[in-house]
């Protein structure tokens, strides 16, 4: 072939004779997000192995005389390759409920939307800007657009601006709508007054009465008071006494507890800081409870032993700030279970509460949480009393207001007392049923790393243990360095279940241990 010989163009090339209602179908087809027939599948996948051929052919040729003409030659077919490759893409031919429960996977998570989600670029917003048929799709799914993030801040901010709430609320057809709504003693009260109403009807706490039998398919609920000021005029709320289809009550008063009526038959979940009274009272009105964040606020310690006990025969999840709350409860169904313990406390205060509550509910303990600064021998008594807890937690936060400057030295010896405790040595092994071992620091300090996975390593590779899931969560701590960052991801290579989060919102996934509200904080 000569080198000024006239090239057919890539459609001739590969198809000589080719229809030209062919040609201008595959135009059309290129320029959309249009799926083709089976016919037209056919011809297209062909069309699509000879330019492979081709582009083969034109690689093994360009290495002779004709680089330059073979090289133009390769940049058109290469670009009407890839126009004709995308029609053929599975993607095209997804069935619009299966894209949209792929869009579902695509929205931000609470802990985003808290800090900045106005971001046009961020989804649902984007996805209905990618092309025709994934906009309509977004639109017809109003899932996508049920939540609604709005938080005040200083004087002239806003989180979410009325125009993208005014979109979300009619893309999202009112339907199941999640609102979640924070108020600002800095901001302006009657900007806030006046979104609340638009998305409510209503106005902020001075007014909540006219909530009243407004609110008929609200399920969750959270209240939370942050400063003193907030709470003046208001001694307590009737508003969602009604609301009969509640399943979800959160309830935070951080100067003074403000009780809240609600109807109790349908509760599920029962999250409330106050005082022992007040949950004392509540509890054995709820008889569906599957789990329960118990914090009580008195400055007395609660007696050791209760004579009269609260059945709570559906239980499965409960978090105790005190574990002298647990002589007061009977839970026959609990699998999981979390406990604060101050470093104050009795060394063997927890563990004999646990033994008593266990005992007298007959459960199967699989997963325990301690929190605050246990001594890694109360969890390690606890753990070898209780062969069959898989899941263990241990959650480091400090509940006697330590000077700061022993806080670090503090965290630090806690954690590693439990990492050796934790690590298979010449002695007998403790817990080798553990499959799950999980460490967080609430506090920005740095973990004993080497250590850390001296710990995973010796229970990875002792035949007895069971050990396939391990995380370590630290708020603003440092990461590992290079040395332990290479062997953990070693680890992970050889089947480890391993996170590691040292980022800002790492206390979304601590909150989640001990069953706090992450859907509103």
């Amino acid at each position: 072939m000569s080198a000024d010989m006239a090239h057919p163009s890539p459609e001739e090339e590969i198809h000589p004779g080719i229809p030209f209602w062919s040609l201008v179908r595959l135009q059309q087809l290129a320029k959309s997000n249009e799926p083709p027939n089976s016919a037209e599948l056919t011809y297209i996948r062909s069309a699509a192995s000879k330019a492979d051929a081709r582009l083969t052919l034109i690689d093994d040729e360009m290495s002779q005389k004709r680089l330059a003409q073979l090289g133009t030659e390769r940049a058109q077919l290469s670009d009407y390759h890839s126009q004709i490759i995308p029609i053929i893409s599975p993607l095209r031919r997804m069935p619009p409920e299966l894209l949209a429960e792929i869009f579902s996977w695509t929205l931000p998570t609470f802990g985003e939307m808290h800090g900045d989600n106005k971001d046009m670029k961020n989804s649902p917003w984007i996805l209905a800007q990618v092309s025709r048929r994934w906009r309509e799709i977004s639109l017809a799914t109003p899932s996508l657009w049920s939540t609604i993030y709005v938080a005040f801040g200083d004087e002239e901010s806003v989180s979410s601006p009325l125009a993208m709430i005014q979109t979300q609320l009619e893309r999202a057809q009112k339907k199941a709508l999640r609102i979640h709504f924070h108020g600002s003693e800095n901001g302006q009260s009657a900007a806030q007054s006046d979104l609340f109403g638009f998305l409510l009807s209503a106005s902020l706490v001075p007014h909540l009465t006219q909530l009243r039998c407004r609110l008929p398919s609200l399920r969750k609920l959270w209240l939370q008071w942050d400063t003193e000021e907030s709470q003046v005029g208001v001694d307590s709320i009737e508003c969602f006494k009604t609301v009969s289809s509640l399943q979800e009550v959160g309830l935070n008063c951080g100067f003074r507890f403000v009780p809240v009526s609600v109807p109790t038959w349908n509760l599920t979940s029962y999250r409330v800081i106050g005082p022992w009274e007040m949950h004392q009272d509540v509890l054995p009105m709820i008889p569906n409870l599957l789990e329960a964040r118990i914090v009580f606020t008195d400055d007395d310690v609660l007696p050791n032993q209760s004579d009269e006990t609260i059945a709570m025969l559906h239980l499965q999840r409960l978090y105790v700030s005190n574990a002298n709350v647990l002589g007061y409860l009977k839970a026959t169904s609990l699998a999981e279970l979390g406990i604060g313990v101050a470093g104050s406390e009795p060394i063997d205060g927890p563990t004999l509460q646990l033994d008593s509550f266990l005992r007298r509910s007959l459960c199967t303990l699989r997963g325990l949480c301690l929190t605050g600064l246990p001594s890694a021998s109360v969890s390690a008594e606890i753990l070898k009393k209780n062969p069959s807890i898989t899941n263990f937690k241990l959650l480091l936060e400090d509940y006697d207001d330590t000077a700061e400057e022993q806080l670090e030295d503090l965290f630090n010896r806690t954690m590693v007392d439990h990492l050796t405790m934790l690590t298979i040595q010449d002695s007998p092994l403790l817990s080798p049923q553990l499959d799950t071992i999980c460490l967080a620091l609430t506090l920005p300090f740095r973990i004993d790393y080497p250590l850390f996975v001296r710990m995973l390593d010796s229970r990875r590779k002792n035949p007895e243990c069971a050990l396939a899931t391990a995380a370590f969560v630290g708020k603003k701590s440092p990461p590992p360095d290079p040395v332990s960052l290479a062997d953990l991801n070693a680890l992970r290579n050889q089947g480890l279940d391993l996170l590691l989060d040292t980022s800002a919102q790492a206390d979304f996934i601590m909150e989640a241990w001990i069953y706090h509200c992450t859907w509103c904080c």
